[in-house]
């Protein structure tokens, strides 16, 4: 009988085996765990978690990725705009002669070149969006980059410094900034307010709508609201109200 007894506890522990040998094997082939989610049911409730803070932590992983392509592109487009900036400050600027006028049109050769550069820089796209749009991702801030030599705002500016002459600097600087400032059709690179999105106008310099009045308060009408009294003379007695009738005049 003990040998029976003996006999009938290995049987039960080889099988006990067994089942941990094929589960084993399952999960190296399969790479899963389990192959039904009741097989969990005592960490049903932690998977879920853990399913959750993952889809969670991919949301936020995306989401920092395209932040770092927009960033770079961003820094890279800026760093060579300052590229541009510097080498007319520190080189083309520093050379003009007026006694050299054969080098003034070389000059300005470089600085249109430039102007249409810095133009085709600010349209950047990164994953098809541009990155200095604003909140408006569809359309390029500077619409026609080769026409900013010969547009509105290049002839302003062009304008204005035609007028430089002795005293007269600080009016030719300040006309030369409201020029850049200048949001009208025809002047401005920037695109048509038709292009920009609702909720984006405001960002682009456009008028934004006028707050409305606040509702009357609570309990009061405009029909039930007494007129103001004119200027100089005290308001008719009445009770005080909370109710957006005039007090009583002090007696």
């Amino acid at each position: 009988m003990a040998r029976i007894d003996v006999l009938g506890r290995l049987d039960a522990d080889a099988a006990v085996l067994r089942a941990r040998m094929q589960s084993l094997t399952r999960q190296v082939t399969t790479g899963l765990r389990v192959e039904a989610p009741g097989d969990l049911a005592p960490q049903m409730p932690r998977v879920l978690d853990l399913r959750a803070e993952i889809g969670r932590r991919d949301t936020y992983g995306s989401t920092i990725t395209q932040a770092l392509a927009r960033t770079t592109a961003a820094q890279q487009t800026l760093g060579r705009l300052g590229e541009i900036a510097s080498q007319f400050g520190n080189t083309v600027a520093m050379k003009l002669d007026p006694n050299d006028p054969q080098s003034l049109p070389f000059a300005a050769t470089q600085a249109r070149n430039a102007l249409i550069e810095v133009g085709q820089l600010l349209n950047t796209r990164q994953n098809d969006e541009y990155i200095f749009g604003g909140s408006d991702f569809a359309h390029p801030p500077v619409p026609d980059p080769n026409g900013l030599p010969t547009g509105g705002l290049a002839s302003q500016i062009a304008g204005a410094i035609a007028l430089l002459g002795p005293g007269n600097a600080a009016s030719v600087a300040a006309a030369t900034r409201a020029a850049a400032l200048d949001d009208s059709p025809g002047v401005t690179p920037s695109p048509p307010t038709s292009w920009i999105p609702a909720g984006a106008a405001a960002s682009r310099g456009a008028a934004s709508p006028r707050p409305t009045a606040p509702p009357p308060r609570w309990g009061s009408s405009p029909a039930a609201t007494p007129p103001r009294p004119p200027p100089g003379r005290p308001p008719a007695a009445g009770p005080a109200t909370c109710c957006g009738a005039w007090p009583a005049s002090p007696r």
